[in-house]
């Protein structure tokens, strides 16, 4: 039995991506506040790079909800994607 697949148990990672379906908007809002927490204590040393990694991982998360049939990312929402 592994983190990635399991005999009879669920594996970590359809854990995981049964939360990221079923909670879209508490993850967007975990990549925002690592984000910004990163830029924090780099003090914006790296902005360009943390931004880039804010946008993939919304993409990506708006990649794995259309996959399972949710809504995705909403682009007119203020509120996703990385916060300048």
């Amino acid at each position: 039995m592994g983190l990635f697949g399991g005999r009879g148990k669920k594996s970590l990672a359809s854990k995981a991506l049964q939360f990221i379906s079923n909670n879209p908007d508490k993850v967007n809002n975990g990549i925002a506040k690592a984000g910004d927490f990163a830029n924090k204590r780099t003090h914006g040393k790296y902005s360009r790079h943390i931004t880039g990694a804010q946008t993939k991982a919304a993409d990506a998360l708006t990649k794995i909800n259309r996959k399972n049939g949710g809504h995705g990312r909403n682009e007119d929402d203020p509120s996703f994607g990385p916060r300048s």
